[in-house]
């Protein structure tokens, strides 16, 4: 019979070298996937640069349904003069959400280059809300809590947008350029 210590380390020993042929092939396998998962990494967001009557603030445009999804869901912030900027084309009535908000936001909805309407002061309620625009818009301004009011900008309102990278992603390019200026008035 063996003595209760050799059985115990004995016993270690075993677990051990499980342990460590477990954990090898668990990094091999996670270095295997390493290239494949480069090639998969989301794309940065690009900036652009959103001028609303006299008010410019930096926008994130996102691009991916994942960007999209997330939006500024999770964050903490926004640091002043920024933004996020969501575009649509063909323009629709897109409905916006709160989602994983922890702070306030200003939704500015926009269509043919011209601000069609505000919802202002949106809280952070931790539920999801879902806010809906006055129509249809081909882009979605979301801006901290009171920007709006703060830089005077009102319905009717002139926009433009403009890339702060050259050159601007080829999807940024075919969003921008997608924009159509239409008579709000005929739909």
């Amino acid at each position: 019979m063996r003595p209760p210590l050799f059985c115990l380390v004995s016993t270690a020993m075993k677990w051990n070298a499980k342990s460590s042929l477990i954990a090898a092939v668990a990094l091999m396998a996670c270095l295997l996937c390493l290239p494949a998962a480069a090639g998969t990494a989301e794309p940065a967001i690009p900036l652009v640069r959103v001028q609303m009557g006299a008010a410019m603030l930096v926008a994130e445009v996102p691009l991916t349904g994942a960007q999209k999804y997330q939006g500024l869901g999770g964050r903490q912030g926004l640091a002043p003069g920024r933004g996020m900027l969501f575009i649509f084309d063909p323009p629709f009535a897109a409905t916006m959400s709160m989602r994983g908000m922890r702070f306030a936001l200003d939704f500015i909805w926009c269509r043919a280059g011209r601000v069609i309407g505000i919802t202002a002061r949106v809280p952070a309620s931790g539920k999801p809300r879902m806010l809906h625009p006055p129509g249809k818009v081909d882009m979605v301004l979301e801006a901290p809590a009171g920007w709006a009011s703060k830089n005077g900008v009102i319905t009717g309102d002139p926009v433009t947008v403009s890339p702060l990278s050259q050159p601007a992603p080829q999807a940024l390019e075919r969003l921008l350029g997608g924009l159509a200026v239409t008579d709000t008035a005929t739909e």
